[in-house]
Order: structure tokens, then C-alpha cells, then sequence
């Protein structure tokens, strides 16, 4: 049962640690999504400061080219489920930096699959992670003050 999860933990030079943790399946579609949904709780039971998740849209990709007639039977296929978790023991833009970098090396060199990056993140207003998702580059796009836009 647990040879379907890969967790793993990374550690910032002053000891703090990320520990990530999702079916091996749920890195594949974190590579490949178009978009990620991120939101963490402000305070857990055990020694950590965070439970993080990462949220992923699973269901057929849509295009322009789709089929019009059946475009909204295709669309309600698609749903958001959970896709990792982390437990981070503060919110600062270090642990979010070393949170995206180990997730995009483990993905890439551990689980030697390709990571594509999403076009879109949606999260909350805090800025510690916006401002490690624009240094860590994990997006296909380029993050400015006010919005998005394409590279």
C-alpha cells in the first residue's frame, strides 16, 4: 500500500525543514498541470508551522479545438483534488523557495519525470510565496506586480 507514496525532506542551512509527501501517481499530474491551487493552514498539532497543499485540476485537457457540442460534458469530468502535502515549520519566502526547488529536483531527478510547469498558481495574498514562485521560476509565465503575463 504505502509503495504508491514518495515523501521526502529537505532542510534551509538553519535547520529548518520541509517534508513533502504524495502518491507517486500525483507528481506526475503536478508536472503536467496547466494550473496548481495552493492554500496551508496556519498552525498544526505537531512541530510544524504549516500544513501546505498543493491542489491540481485532474480530468481531459481542453482547447479550442475541443469538440463545441460536447465542450461542458468534458468540463464536468475535470475536478480539483489534493495532489501533495507539505509540512513546512514556518512560512517564510526561504521555505517556500526550498519547498518549490526540492519539488521540481525530485520530480525531474528522482522521479525522472519531465517537469513542464504550470501556466497559473492560485493562492492566498501571502507574499512570501509569490515571491519564491518568482525566483524559483516554476511557472511557464512571468509573475509582474498586479498580474500575470505571458513571457
Amino acid at each position: 500500500m504505502f509503495a504508491n507514496f514518495h515523501v521526502f525532506s529537505k532542510k534551509l542551512s538553519n535547520g529548518e525543514t520541509v517534508i513533502v509527501l504524495a502518491l507517486k501517481s500525483a507528481y506526475q499530474q503536478i508536472a503536467d498541470a496547466e494550473g496548481l491551487i495552493t492554500d496551508g493552514t496556519f498552525k498544526t498539532r505537531a512541530c510544524f508551522g504549516q500544513l501546505f497543499i498543493i491542489h491540481g485540476t485532474v480530468g481531459p485537457k481542453l482547447n479550442e479545438e475541443h469538440d463545441h457540442e460536447h465542450y461542458e460534458d468534458e468540463l464536468r469530468k475535470n475536478f480539483t483534488r489534493p495532489l501533495a502535502y507539505a509540512f513546512m515549520e514556518t512560512r517564510s519566502t526561504a521555505s517556500y523557495e526550498l519547498l518549490w526547488e526540492s519539488l521540481k529536483e525530485e520530480i525531474n531527478d528522482e522521479l525522472e519525470i519531465n517537469w513542464n510547469g504550470p501556466k497559473w498558481i492560485m493562492t492566498d495574498f501571502e507574499y512570501a510565496q509569490k515571491k519564491a514562485i518568482k525566483k524559483v521560476r516554476i511557472l511557464k509565465i512571468k509573475l509582474s506586480k498586479n498580474s500575470l503575463s505571458l513571457t
